[in-house]
């Protein structure tokens, strides 16, 4: 039935050009395009790394492959950062956790906002590109500042970019919180590192997206709510279905793999009070699992799963594999995506083997019910007519006691 659920779903969406154009499946690179999670926390701007949790885990080192220039030799240690980044209600919300072994902050003499280590936000649109930056004179709060095309006018201060500039023992942590109406559909950050207090020239350039090979930022990405919305109308009870792209980014999620009890009918509260006299004798027969288990806290940015290439490549797999503590099995089933007969993604529908134990000891118990309840209405039609029986020969045998006389003679009737 996995196989056929993903079957249909990869059906509803198949040929769906304008939605998969909107969505944004096509033209992907992954080592430039931005995905956003949903955060599972409320992020405050304090510069700690508490809330980001747990989609921490999730957070990707930029070092020296995603190098867009530098003066000498690079060293690790000089710069390396992780980021994050993700959506809550309307902001999008970025972490930048710095290593810098010299944080060199803006000086207060000068006008210039690229003499110091600092933050440059690239934001793509239909429109053409804007240039945002974010720097500090000291640890505390920030604002961006739109750039100009011409370099003899002056930045402008945008106060809706907002940020807080954390210094640590390592380097410094950088939260910054942007209006997605700001947002086009391309974005990139790139952190610069000045190391000389004196010439406060750029050093180095780490970025998420090489824009020396490439000016254009990369894809910002995020979960489809569209997709979604067809994906609700196609959810199956205990199941959760995936959509993946080309590049085995989660793009679209319904459902979870949680799984109770299947209840009883509210309405059906003889059938419910059977259930409890009975629990004692289902659970000689039934396979006890677990309701409650560790899924995962955070939506993951990729999927990485045995039958996702096959799948990718045109192929229909099922698989399975053990979740993070090792008690629970997930069985998968994954079916290619198409669009006009090329692959752009594949359907993922999961189901734990708790459901399918759920079932199996629903249909036990009812078995048991049914069995014992024929057990005891057969045994109260044998006692009725045992009943019967016995009545009728007392009834004889009374008959017969009061039609002989004592000395073995019959009435006359």
């Amino acid at each position: 039935t996995l196989s056929l659920t993903a079957q249909a779903v990869s059906a509803a969406l198949t040929d769906r050009n304008d939605l998969f154009d909107r969505e944004q499946f096509h033209g992907l690179n992954q080592d430039r395009d931005l995905y956003l999670f949903q955060l599972s926390n409320i992020i405050r701007l304090d510069g700690q790394l508490d809330d980001w949790r747990p989609e921490l885990a999730e957070a990707e080192e930029f070092a020296r492959e995603h190098l867009i220039s530098s003066e000498g030799n690079y060293v690790l240690q000089s710069l390396n950062f992780r980021h994050l980044a993700g959506k809550q209600d309307k902001y999008l919300y970025a972490l930048f956790d710095v290593q810098d072994d010299y944080v060199i902050y803006r000086s207060k003499n000068s006008l210039r906002l690229d003499r110091s280590d600092h933050l440059q936000i690239i934001i793509g649109d239909d429109k053409g590109q804007r240039k945002y930056l974010m720097t500090a004179y000291e640890p505390g709060w920030v604002n961006g500042f739109l750039m100009p095309d011409v370099p003899i006018k002056f930045p402008v201060s945008e106060q809706r970019i907002q940020g807080v500039w954390n210094q640590t023992d390592s380097g410094y942590i950088l939260e910054i919180r942007i209006p997605l109406e700001l947002l086009g559909n391309k974005l990139a950050f790139t952190i610069a590192d000045v190391d000389d207090i004196e010439s406060r020239d750029i050093k180095a350039l780490i970025g998420t997206s090489n824009l020396k090979e490439d000016k254009a930022p990369g894809l910002l990405l995020t979960t489809s709510t569209p997709i979604e919305e067809i994906l609700k109308s196609l959810d199956r009870p205990y199941a959760r279905i995936r959509i993946v792209d080309r590049n085995q980014r989660v793009r679209a999620q319904v459902g979870s793999l949680r799984t109770t009890e299947i209840p009883q009918e509210q309405g059906d509260k003889l059938s419910g009070r059977i259930n409890e006299l009975m629990r004692p004798l289902y659970r000689f027969f039934i396979n006890p699992f677990l309701t409650e288990f560790k899924d995962q806290a955070s939506q993951p940015t990729e999927l990485d799963l045995k039958g996702i290439r096959e799948g990718l490549a045109g192929r229909h797999a099922v698989t399975s594999y053990l979740m993070e503590d090792g008690q629970v099995e997930v069985m998968a089933a994954i079916t290619p995506l198409y669009e006009q007969e090329q692959v752009i993604g594949a359907v993922v529908v999961e189901q734990t083997t708790n459901s399918i134990l759920s079932l199996s000891n629903r249909l036990i118990e009812e078995t048991i019910s049914l069995s014992v309840i024929a057990f005891l209405f057969g045994g109260c039609i044998l006692l009725f007519f045992a009943f019967r029986i016995s009545a009728r020969i007392r009834r004889l045998r009374n008959q017969a006691a009061s039609a002989i006389t004592p000395d073995g003679r019959i009435h006359n009737t």
